[in-house]
């Protein structure tokens, strides 16, 4: 994960790559069903808190957060009202008295949180382990040992109770890891990329390794997600000592079978492998973020040479650039279904923008010149289409976005709605908000350190369903 507050530097790794060099992204499979079994909990704490004349604050507006509430951190389970936004909000944890070390906060924007059906919720903490939680009562269930603090995990589509998961630092499998097991110890392989039915591009090939010999880790470099519906996984392939990096493979789990295979020497020319990867939503595209030695310079990637934030599709035998850098951003499923991706340019516009994933066509620009501070953004509303969450920070003017969360309509003509702030102090890593959201775009999770440097905790903002249907 980048890890930087005001100008975000990626990293990139050395890398090495298959065939094919058309760079064109259309032709792809129709959207598929998203997957979802709707919420298993209603709004908790929040229950009877929304009257039916409730309005939320709407668009671009400066909002100077509440120096009151600043001053007095709210007690975890007692809900309180945002003062600006009018929005329920509840803090979710107490590191202390939850037997946590040092914090308690969501992973990252882009991992989603919430399980298939929102009823509980997982959280990383300084203790190498990740802490599951109740939504309803935000009660601290129980600590998970899922085999260190930087493991890569994604809830399952439908099933509530079990969690896919990568070994440390990546690795030739996929694991599921059933969390109503309180010993941990009910896992199963459900990927092993040395025993695949076919491999594309390479007949007779099942084991990953016949491609690239010394290819071990596999992962999405922690900042990816496989499709909504789990099928389809876009993962980096690199070495046991993480020195070289190979290329990128595109995994479908119901057919166990590898079926797209992009080389970064024989495909990418020999470039550097990029930060991280993902699948889109909809499982046709994977967008891979390079950076910053492989950031465009004055004109977009394309297949045979990329840079800055690419688009491949679902095969990997073709591709285009989307943006010159494009960073922090997530892929998210727009107003009309279709797969796109919401981040902020920081360089040249400083602007944040919504790509159509088809196309690579700039579909709008929320804000504007927004250089000052950060943003992360969360796309993982998969049953709610159209909206994304960000969170911002760092900001020291109040220009209409600082240092809050809202939530953006991926459309043409985009509409924000001002959630709350987040009044954090996001002086390391572990205070950023880093907010997501879940499957049903009623739940928003982010961290705070509510003014002070470190020690910080989960708070949750519940919203109806209703909410987003403007």
């Amino acid at each position: 994960m980048i890890k930087l507050i005001s100008i975000i530097v990626l990293m990139a790794i050395s890398l090495p790559a298959c065939t094919g060099s058309t760079d064109s992204i259309n032709n792809v499979p129709p959207i598929v069903d998203i997957p979802g079994v709707g919420e298993g909990v209603g709004l908790g704490v929040c229950a009877g808190f929304y009257k039916p004349d409730f309005t939320p604050v709407m668009g671009d507006v400066n909002a100077v957060p509440s120096a009151s509430l600043q001053s007095q951190k709210p007690r975890k389970g007692v809900r309180y009202t945002d003062p600006v936004f009018k929005t329920c909000v509840t803090r979710a944890t107490d590191w202390q008295k939850d037997s946590v070390t040092n914090f308690a906060i969501p992973f990252y924007a882009r991992s989603q949180a919430f399980n298939a059906d929102s009823s509980k919720f997982i959280v990383v903490a300084n203790d190498g382990f990740w802490h599951l939680y109740n939504t309803e009562d935000l009660s601290h269930i129980r600590q998970v040992s899922l085999g260190g603090f930087d493991v890569e995990i994604n809830w399952h589509s439908t099933n509530p109770d079990i969690l896919y998961r990568m070994p440390m630092n990546g690795g030739l499998s996929i694991l599921s890891h059933d969390i109503s097991d309180p010993t941990d110890k009910t896992v199963e392989v459900v990927a092993d990329f040395t025993n695949v039915n076919s491999i594309t591009g390479y007949p007779g090939a099942k084991d990953i390794r016949d491609v690239w010999e010394g290819a071990t880790r596999f992962y999405t470099a922690s900042e990816g997600s496989p499709s909504a519906d789990s099928r389809y996984w876009a993962l980096l392939g690199v070495s046991e000592n993480f020195n070289t990096s190979y290329g990128i493979i595109v995994y479908d789990m119901q057919a166990n079978s590898i079926i797209g295979v992009y080389d970064f020497v024989t495909n990418g020319g020999g470039v550097g492998g990029p930060n991280n990867v993902t699948m889109s939503p909809n499982g046709n595209y994977v967008v891979a973020i390079w950076g910053p030695e492989n950031t465009c310079r004055g004109s977009l990637g394309n297949f045979a040479k990329p840079c800055g934030t690419m688009a491949f599709n679902r095969t990997l035998s073709g591709g285009k650039g989307i943006t010159m850098a494009g960073e922090h951003g997530d892929t998210a499923i727009g107003m009309s279904g279709k797969d796109v991706y919401i981040a902020v340019e920081y360089d040249p516009s400083g602007s944040i923008q919504i790509f159509d994933l088809e196309t690579g066509n700039l579909i709008s620009r929320p804000y504007t010149n927004t250089w000052e501070g950060a943003m992360h953004f969360s796309g993982k509303a998969f049953n709610k289409p159209g909206w994304a969450i960000m969170s911002t920070y760092g900001q020291t003017s109040n220009n209409g976005f600082d240092n809050r969360i809202v939530a953006i309509s991926l459309s043409s003509e985009p509409q924000i709605i001002n959630l709350s702030h987040h009044y954090t102090n996001a002086t390391d890593y572990n205070s950023q908000p880093h907010a997501t959201v879940n499957r049903q775009g009623t739940k928003i999770l982010f961290g705070s350190s509510w003014g002070a440097a470190g020690n910080a905790d989960t708070y949750l903002i519940s919203l109806p369903s209703s909410f987003t249907d403007l």
